[in-house]
């Protein structure tokens, strides 16, 4: 699925649902990618979401929101999310906000589908 700069992948590998996000995440794409992260949460069976932000260059409130969001839906049905990040800027805004103590946040795709 692509929309503007935004490009989100949907990868199933046992309980978990992956979305592989790329581009940036800002006011203009963060309707999208709320939209795939509802119709994600709505059809799938998982209970771990893992949203991988390696490729990511760039994400504004806007999209923190729509992550923030997923997050409550994902553990007001006893699941949990996951996000990984690689990218310096996107690891400082979480960082900055708190979310890396609210969020599992790994490097690796590895690391959260081992958490």
């Amino acid at each position: 699925m692509t929309e503007g700069q935004l490009s989100c992948v949907i990868e199933q590998i046992s309980d978990a649902t992956i979305i592989h996000v790329r581009g940036e995440v800002d006011m203009a794409t963060a309707p999208r990618l709320r939209q795939v992260l509802i119709d994600v949460l709505a059809a799938s069976p998982s209970t771990h979401l893992v949203v991988d932000l390696s490729g990511v260059e760039f994400i504004d409130s806007t999209g923190i929101g729509v992550i923030v969001g997923a997050h409550k839906r994902a553990t007001a049905r006893g699941g949990r999310l996951s996000a990984i990040v690689t990218t310096p800027a996107v690891l400082r805004i979480l960082q900055t906000t708190g979310l890396v103590q609210a969020w599992n946040v790994t490097a690796s795709l590895e690391d959260a589908l081992g958490d």
